[in-house]
């Protein structure tokens, strides 16, 4: 996907945008990911928007690691 903001994306944008790209990866690196960012907010946000933009086989094949990404907010 391309991304085109003509002025600083909103924090709707910046959630897709990291939905998007998160989520085509393994839960493992998100998990990865979430441990080394330090906003608890910020880490809510990027991991429901991951949630959101993955589809229900992915989320229950790979259940355990995203219940481990949870248990880091």
């Amino acid at each position: 996907k391309v991304y085109s903001f003509r002025k600083r994306p909103s924090p709707q944008d910046r959630k897709r945008v990291f939905g998007d790209i998160i989520g085509s990866l393994d839960f493992e690196v998100v998990k990865e990911i979430l441990m080394k960012m330090e906003d608890g907010l910020f880490k809510k946000a990027v991991l429901d928007a991951v949630i959101r933009s993955v589809n229900e086989s992915l989320l229950a094949t790979q259940a355990a690691e995203v219940e481990a990404c949870r248990s880091l907010l």
